[in-house]
């Protein structure tokens, strides 16, 4: 059962609205949608308390950078005593397109610092995880110059959707289960962002 969402991201107002805070976005909008404001609890993150399904969920925003996320999900899952198989980890992944979405139930980094420092941190990979695809950079852009950029004006319709999805998303697996999720948002997410 889901007790809380952790999107991941840089804090700071330069890093608001790069590729890399696609996990913060997806928190704030999750609050926005849902009645939650964020709070500083921890020094290591800001805490939100939302309702979805009749249960209070957890939405947390790491104040460390995405390296040390892993730090304040620990922190986090100590101090309210909730197993990491409980908490949905949201984030940017540059091995999908712009516009896909995919729900896991357990993998690797896949390359993404954030999802390592969660995985060094809590010594496991067994956590859901929901990945935002951002895509690969230009040639001659670095990948970290690239997801740390904010995204063109051509494809802030493309994230913003993507947000939705999300959002629709994370409430499905909260009230559904992550199998029922995963069949219904992987699969939709191929027809329907192939064509945008």
């Amino acid at each position: 059962m889901v007790k809380a969402v952790v999107g991941l991201g840089n804090p700071g107002r330069k890093h608001r609205d790069n590729r890399h805070n696609l996990g913060f976005v997806v928190a704030d909008y999750l609050c926005e949608k849902r009645g939650g404001s964020f709070e500083k609890k921890d020094k290591l993150y800001e805490l939100a308390e939302i309702q979805i399904a009749q249960r209070e969920i957890h939405v947390l925003k790491p104040s460390t950078y995405m390296n040390l996320s892993g730090e304040a999900l620990r922190s986090f899952c100590e101090e309210f005593g909730i197993d990491l198989g409980q908490v949905i980890v949201v984030c940017d992944d540059t091995n999908l397109p712009l516009g896909k979405i995919r729900l896991r139930a357990s993998g690797s980094d896949g390359g993404h610092k954030g999802l390592r420092s969660v995985i060094t941190d809590m010594e496991t990979e067994d956590f859901p995880r929901l990945r935002m695809g951002v895509g690969l950079p230009q040639p001659g852009l670095s990948l970290e110059e690239y997801v740390l950029r904010d995204f063109t004006e051509e494809e802030i319709p493309s994230a913003k959707a993507m947000v939705l999805r999300a959002y629709e998303a994370i409430i499905k697996v909260i009230e559904s289960g992550l199998e029922e999720a995963m069949n219904l948002y992987n699969r939709d997410t191929e027809d329907v962002n192939d064509e945008a």
